[in-house]
């Protein structure tokens, strides 16, 4: 990571301890770095001036919310979704006045439905410790491992697969949330042995919390196979080389690694479930996620107890 970026984070965790009580860990480990408002490059973000006046926007990884960093004074700001960003000046100054005002009245509604807080879930996760996180990820670890060397994984494994968009065994029109329901519906209705098993060692009792279930073992079966892809690839090695170079401000280095980062988006099946980009790739490199942290299993769609 660069050192604009550390001292970034560093302001942040501390913004968000006092004013959300958030662990300064989950800022670190949860969030992203997109830039700066109005920004139109993340390389731009990463190897220019620190600017004071800035808004500095940072992402989660699972949920996609935002926040906002301010460093004059220091605020952090909670969106639940991505703000809708202004157009930048030159692309305004092609349009009319008529048009610049009813530009400025869309921006001013959805200002209106995007409220500044997350749910009070996300404020949970972020306030929990080390401890907490790791007892929540061995156990769910443990049970996505249990799940795929199990039998029952080898019986559905397929049929799951099947039901996600752009999974190349996928079905045309298939809905996995309804497919899921229903097949742990005909699998509880006929009491499958090997589903009574998976069921009573997971621990989970609804039909919501097993289709759930069945859901994260195969993005997490996924996305291990995707992230291993990206850690091989010439490309992000290549990309980890030219760091220093990128970090001291090289336009040619900035170039390449952009290059060389949509060599590595374009040799990757494009899986709805696992969304990546140029920048997300620079991004896990230059915070050197690519080869010590793959994509956590997601947990924002997990049923209530």
């Amino acid at each position: 990571m660069s050192r604009r970026i550390e001292a970034l984070f560093v302001v942040l965790q501390e913004a968000c301890k006092e004013q959300f009580g958030f662990a300064p860990e989950r800022i670190k480990e949860n969030l992203q770095y997109l830039g700066t408002v109005g920004d139109s490059s993340l390389l731009d973000a990463i190897t220019g001036e620190l600017n004071a006046n800035a808004v500095h926007r940072f992402s989660d990884r699972v949920w996609g919310a935002e926040i906002q960093l301010s460093l004059n004074p220091v605020n952090a700001t909670l969106f639940e979704r991505p703000p809708m960003m202004p157009w930048p000046e030159k692309l305004l100054a092609k349009f009319g006045d008529a048009e610049i005002n009813r530009f400025n009245e869309i921006l001013s509604a959805q200002a209106k439905k995007i409220g500044q807080i997350w749910p009070e879930k996300m404020l949970t996760e972020y306030r929990k410790t080390d401890l907490e996180i790791k007892a929540e990820r061995d156990a769910r670890d443990a049970n996505v491992k249990y799940t795929l060397e199990s039998p029952l994984w080898a019986s559905v494994g397929p049929f799951v697969r099947s039901q996600f968009p752009g999974h190349e065994t996928s079905v045309a029109g298939a809905m996995s949330a309804i497919s899921l329901y229903r097949l742990v519906e005909e699998l509880a209705e006929k009491g499958d042995p090997d589903f009574v098993t998976f069921a009573e060692h997971i621990g989970a009792k609804t039909t919501e919390e097993l289709s759930w279930h069945l859901e994260m073992t195969y993005r997490c079966e996924h996305e291990m196979a995707v992230w291993e892809k990206i850690k091989s690839h010439p490309s992000v090695k290549a990309i980890d080389i030219l760091l220093p170079e990128l970090n001291s401000g090289s336009r040619h280095a900035k170039s390449k690694v952009e290059e060389l980062a949509y060599e590595v988006c374009d040799s990757l099946p494009q899986y709805e479930e696992v969304a990546v980009d140029s920048h997300l790739i620079i991004l896990l490199v230059t915070r050197n996620q690519v080869a010590k942290q793959p994509v956590q299993i997601p947990e924002d769609d997990s049923p209530a107890p």
